[in-house]
């Protein structure tokens, strides 16, 4: 993560895109809240924004101030992660307050924090759960081919030993299944078997 690390457009001041890159998602009037350190006292700093415009794209995340212009000096005008140094991806739906997307994250080099920490994106208005699954299905590519994709695309369907489609999620459950190499040979019921005919309806 980085903090007033972002090129951002002139007139617009939207971020102007990496090689490469394609934003996917955009929302106004998102609070941010960025915890970092420890929580003891002199290891941890908060940063806080109550208003701006958040975005996703294939390769990161960026949140810019709306409260002010990218000349100000020594404030909070932007602030981005890689999506490869986020973790823990949550949104959160709690009883009182308002929803919120939420993540680890971690810092980049040179990018002006010293510490990891926990971003919350509040969302005044719709837009968090959409966020939140553009962000949720950006990490299942990554991690399903391993490169950067270039769209948001879901992922291919794929089918269970029973010849089922099933959805991503239980991918991992299937694959935990053995092969039909691992599995024993089978020899047949028992010399002495005989079925119970009584127990069959």
């Amino acid at each position: 993560m980085a903090l007033n690390c972002v090129s951002l457009d002139g007139n617009s001041l939207s971020p102007i895109p990496l090689p490469n890159e394609n934003f996917l998602f955009r929302s106004e009037k998102v609070s941010l809240l960025l915890e970092c350190g420890n929580g003891y006292p002199g290891n941890s700093s908060q940063h806080k924004c109550n208003n701006g415009v958040v975005y996703i794209s294939n390769h990161r995340i960026v949140y810019v101030n709306s409260s002010v212009n990218q000349s100000s000096s020594g404030s909070f005008v932007t602030f981005s992660v890689p999506l490869t140094y986020t973790s823990d991806i949550k949104y959160q739906q709690p009883i009182f307050g308002s929803n919120y997307y939420q993540a680890e994250v971690e810092c980049v080099p040179g990018g002006n924090l010293v510490s990891g920490g926990i971003l919350k994106l509040y969302f005044k208005e719709n837009g968090g759960y959409e966020f939140f699954s553009v962000h949720k299905s950006m990490m299942e590519r990554i991690l399903e081919t391993g490169e950067i994709p270039m769209h948001h695309e879901p992922l291919p369907s794929y089918y269970s030993a029973t010849g089922q489609q099933e959805p991503v999620s239980n991918r991992d459950t299937v694959n935990a299944l053995p092969s039909n190499s691992e599995l024993p040979p089978y020899s047949g019921p028992p010399e002495n078997f005989v079925p119970d005919l009584k127990t069959r309806k």
